[in-house]
């Protein structure tokens, strides 16, 4: 057989999914005419789909060597590039293959992905720009400036541009899956949408935990059905379990909540995943996590994660040279620097917790935790670079939000009638209360409008007041164009609920909106007043907070999204806020 059938006959073996019999024709190939550059560029696809990255990644090579012009090989080894965690190889590639067919639309929609993944959104709509000029009716490129606009947070623009992907194609799978979720985040009934989708994508279980978020929202009696039926079909699916004990506990059912991962460890004693979330709820739910750690390490071994969890506990119960002792067990990556430092500064060891904590920072420079941890080692060493990261004027502050009171009052009653869970969500900060499903800022209710726009004024306000920029400071130092809303969500407390102090990973400012306020607070113990700066009770430290902040209706506290920020508890009444991330670019 001549190279080219050879060739041929392992490209339709490639389409048919028989990829080790492709493999076997191309190394056959490549034994007589290993110059041959297209069968190097279709073996690179075959051990790219046989999952060994090693041997894509050679065959790649070869090819570009032998190929250098082949623009589809170009757009290929950007994917590829891309799939390995290299966005600005994948970029590069790219570019290069536009350059090589300037007609060639591919790359440019692959570009805008990447770019959107990176989070550069601005080239990632100029990417996008180019594709749609060059393939107009291609509802892959419409889906992707969906998704754009989506994360843009343009959900009315989303929804047409969808729509339109879906009538180019009504069985598009990633359309239909977008198009539902931007429904519901917009606050509209999205559940007939979910359905087209879940037809369409019968397996996607991230787009099941989807749909059930909406459910919960929309107050659907059967809210939990679906996703508890895919968990029983398959009890060893960790996630699915952690997500419906957390929307159970929510829901009231207590202790209760954890049944079905007990039942799932049970049948299956061994799944490290399974303990690892188990353990995950044991700690949020202030149940004794040791125990549970000893039966797993009996059931799958040492595992890290188990290690880690259990070390976070003691801690947290103030068992500090036991968290010393099992975190020296693990190996001396990131997060063991990270549990470390914490465990240092338990111990009053500023210097050693700044030490673990500032070359981590300059691997991950927005890893928000880690400047909070590391504030408070600086503060707590008298180190002068806390001076330099929390001394400038004007980083924190409340501002008025240009409301009435009848805006007010109808605003919090539209976002009481939101707080359909009975009980605070297990992961987040709050005690004592419930927060709102999904993202607030999204919806498309008037109450919600208003609040969003009074809300983006007082950014605004906050930002053309901030220091000059200062280079390397997690807050100076960003763009302060173009900013956006990452997370917006409402808070309801009840007397003697309060905040943990905390930070917000995802955010660059954060923000407490005041609505609805009770008569208890203030004081002496400044009661219901918000805290910057106060670390965790876990940390046992003698730091103060670095300012404390009164709630007035009508405003919003602004705030770096690195600051530790809690609430002390009020005696009694509703404290009704709303709160928003703010990110640059």
């Amino acid at each position: 057989m001549t190279a080219p059938m050879l060739l041929n006959q392992a490209l339709q073996k490639f389409n048919a999914g028989a990829f080790d019999a492709a493999r076997a024709d191309l190394l056959s190939l490549l034994r007589t005419a290993p110059n041959t550059g297209p069968a190097q560029h279709l073996l690179a696809l075959v051990e790219r789909r046989r999952g060994d990255p090693a041997a894509a990644r050679a065959a790649f090579v070869a090819a570009n060597r032998l190929i250098p012009g082949d623009h589809q090989l170009a757009n290929n080894w950007g994917n590829f590039l891309a799939a390995e965690g290299d966005p600005a190889g994948a970029i590069l590639a790219y570019r290069r293959a536009t350059s090589l067919k300037k007609d060639f639309a591919d790359p440019w929609r692959n570009m805008a992905i990447t770019a959107q993944d990176m989070g550069n959104l601005d080239l990632a709509g100029e990417a996008l720009a180019q594709a749609h000029r060059l393939a107009p009716n291609d509802h892959r490129v419409w889906t992707s400036l969906g998704l754009l606009l989506r994360e843009r947070g343009e959900h009315d623009k989303a929804a047409d541009i969808l729509d339109t992907a879906l009538k180019l194609k009504p069985d598009h799978p990633l359309a239909a899956s977008a198009r539902a979720q931007v429904e519901a985040e917009r606050g509209r009934p999205s559940l007939a949408l979910y359905a087209r989708a879940r037809a369409l994508n019968p397996a996607d279980r991230a787009l099941l935990l989807a749909e059930t978020q909406a459910r919960v929202a929309e107050g659907d009696p059967a809210r939990l059905d679906p996703l508890a039926a895919a968990v029983a079909a398959d009890p060893t699916w960790a996630e699915g379990q952690l997500a419906l004990a957390k929307l159970r506990w929510e829901a009231g059912e207590g202790a209760h909540s954890l049944r079905g991962l007990d039942a799932a460890l049970a049948a299956h004693p061994a799944d490290g995943p399974l303990w690892e979330a188990r353990l995950r709820l044991a700690q949020a739910a202030g149940e004794p996590v040791p125990p549970l750690a000893d039966r797993a390490r009996a059931a799958v071994g040492p595992l890290p994660a188990i290690t880690l969890i259990e070390a976070e506990a003691q801690l947290a119960a103030g068992n500090t040279p036991a968290a010393e002792t099992l975190l020296l067990t693990l190996p001396d990556d990131a997060d063991r620097s990270a549990a470390l430092a914490r465990v240092r500064l338990r111990q009053g060891d500023g210097a050693a917790a700044a030490a673990l904590l500032e070359p981590l920072l300059a691997t991950t420079p927005h890893n928000r935790l880690l400047w909070a941890l590391l504030a408070t080692a600086w503060r707590l060493a008298g180190n002068p670079h806390a001076d330099w990261l929390l001394g400038g004027a004007n980083l924190w502050g409340r501002f008025d939000l240009g409301l009435s009171p009848a805006d007010l009052a109808t605003i919090a009653d539209h976002l009481r009638g939101l707080h359909s869970q009975q009980r605070a969500p297990l992961d987040q900060s709050l005690r004592g209360g419930t927060q709102t499903v999904g993202t607030l800022f999204l919806r498309t209710a008037p109450e919600i409008v208003r609040l969003r726009r009074a809300a983006e004024a007082a950014v605004d306000a906050y930002l053309a007041q901030l220091p000059p920029p200062v280079e390397g400071h997690p807050l100076l130092a960003q763009p302060r164009a173009g900013w956006r809303f990452t997370g917006s969500w409402s808070v309801r407390l009840a007397g003697q609920g309060f905040h943990v102090p905390h930070v917000h990973p995802e955010g660059w400012i954060s923000s407490a909106i005041y609505l609805s306020l009770p008569e208890t607070m203030g004081g002496q113990a400044q009661s219901g007043w918000l805290t910057l700066g106060e670390p965790p009770s876990e940390l046992a430290l003698p730091l103060p907070p670095l300012a404390t902040l009164e709630p007035v209706e009508g405003t919003v506290a602004l705030f770096p999204s690195f600051l530790w920020h809690g609430t002390r508890p009020f005696a009694a009444g509703e404290r009704l806020t709303a709160a928003f991330d703010v990110t640059h670019g």
